[in-house]
């Protein structure tokens, strides 16, 4: 199963964060949340607070998802820090 995941990114100053699109492949919710706030750069990853949607998506748009989350990290100097 695939699902887009909106999760809260931190380490950006007090305060300070931005919500990330992350595209997951679990088997099932719970597994892909788990996973997405496992991920770098999470805030408040012991909390599901971290979670700001959670919904499945065809392997087809997991594709495309990864490959846009791909590119953007290319281009931004914040993912490659």
């Amino acid at each position: 199963m695939f699902y887009k995941v909106i999760v809260e990114h931190g380490h950006m100053g007090s305060g300070k964060g931005c919500e990330i699109t992350r595209y997951i492949k679990g088997t099932d919710p719970v597994n892909a949340m788990l996973r997405a706030r496992s991920k770098p750069r999470v805030k408040r990853r012991d909390t599901m607070l971290s979670i700001k949607l959670l919904e499945e998506i065809t392997e087809d748009e997991y594709r495309r998802g990864r490959r846009r989350f791909r590119e953007l990290c290319a281009a931004s100097p914040y993912f490659n820090s």
